[in-house]
């Protein structure tokens, strides 16, 4: 179980990574330039810039993450970890509450759209908790460790 915690935690870290990244693609994909055309020069800019931004977040978090686990960077690991939970679980439950506009050709992948980040979270959650539960027993052995060390000086 422990093990596939951690290659689920790895895989959805990689997803992470490849949204941010397929993020950074979206507008030239979807043609916002053309779609914009009517709108003011600087909304144009913040649109892109915030989309832009917020990829390379995702981005680098989710490196991060990849990184940490293959390197076993368990006590760095837990922050993030725990932060992208929380965040994955709000954007579920803000596409859940106001569905994003889809093109009729997928908007019958809607469902899937919305399940996909509850399912990260939780995801993300445990591999957090197995990365929290193994720096407390790590650090109860330490502890152990000094006093049976202090015991025999």
């Amino acid at each position: 179980m422990k093990k596939m915690i951690s290659v689920m935690f790895f895989v959805v870290s990689l997803k992470g990574f490849l949204i941010g990244c397929y993020h950074l693609y979206l507008p030239y994909h979807w043609g916002w330039k053309a779609g914009l055309s009517e709108t003011p020069e600087m909304l144009e800019w913040a649109l892109m810039s915030l989309n832009n931004l917020w990829s390379l977040l995702i981005v680098l978090l989710h490196a991060y993450l990849m990184v940490s686990f293959l390197n076993r960077f368990e006590k760095h690991r837990y922050p993030v970890a725990v932060i992208l939970s929380a965040y994955w679980f709000l954007h579920a439950l803000v596409i859940t509450l106001n569905p994003m506009p889809l093109p009729d050709s997928i908007n019958s992948m809607l469902p899937i759209a919305i399940a996909i980040p509850y399912i990260q979270s939780v995801i993300l959650a445990f591999g957090a908790n197995q990365t929290r539960n193994y720096l407390l027993a790590k650090e109860t052995l330490t502890m152990r460790s000094k006093r049976l060390h202090q015991a025999r000086s």
